[in-house]
């Protein structure tokens, strides 16, 4: 997987996302839509940059992000 599919966001109730392993590059705005989500990781891909969404779910208790391109915080 490169890209997040849109069709992703629309899970809304989703708690858990383990996308690790695939060559995803960004993450979307839109993972402000999910909401529920407890668990979000994507570790071991080729994203570079954090958006400021990530910190707006607010039921987020585990973000993996380790050996991707994240130069800064």
């Amino acid at each position: 997987i490169v890209i997040i599919p849109n069709e992703l966001f629309e899970l809304t109730n989703l708690e858990i996302l383990y996308l690790n392993w695939n060559k995803i590059t960004n993450i979307p705005i839109k993972i402000i839509n999910l909401s529920n989500l407890k668990e979000l990781c994507l570790s071991c891909n080729t994203i570079t940059l954090i958006p400021k969404e990530v910190g707006k779910l607010l039921n987020l208790e585990k973000l993996c992000l380790s050996n991707n391109k994240i130069s800064t915080i």
